[in-house]
């Protein structure tokens, strides 16, 4: 049986498995998240950014406990200095709202220089 077979054939049992992990682990979603992000992304002027994933889930770990993410209604992960990389001194949980009010701000600052 090749890896693809066995994926198919246990694919509810994996989508379990991740759904107990992520909820004995909340923080571990955010590493996904993350990785994503990193990806070369044309941005908003068209230049190729690459942003550089240097934060191990242990120190999302510790960000989630430092952060008491636990207690906002849905966390989002933020970097404090937009221009820098994602690792431990630079980010921190968030609200997804504010994150998202932060967002917007730099999205208004943008198309003022425009």
């Amino acid at each position: 049986m090749t890896t693809k077979e066995w994926k198919q054939k246990n694919k509810v049992k994996i989508a379990l498995y991740r759904k107990r992990y992520i909820k004995k682990n909340p923080w571990a979603k955010h590493k996904s998240l993350i990785a994503s992000r990193c990806a070369c992304n044309p941005h908003y002027n068209g230049k190729i950014t690459k942003r550089k994933n240097l934060i191990s889930t242990q120190e999302l770990k510790k960000l989630w406990f430092r952060d008491k993410a636990w207690l906002l209604e849905k966390a989002s992960i933020d970097r404090i200095n937009n221009n820098g990389d994602y690792t431990y001194e630079n980010c921190r949980f968030i609200e997804q709202r504010e994150n998202a009010r932060l967002g917007n701000i730099g999205l208004n600052k943008y198309r003022r220089r425009k």
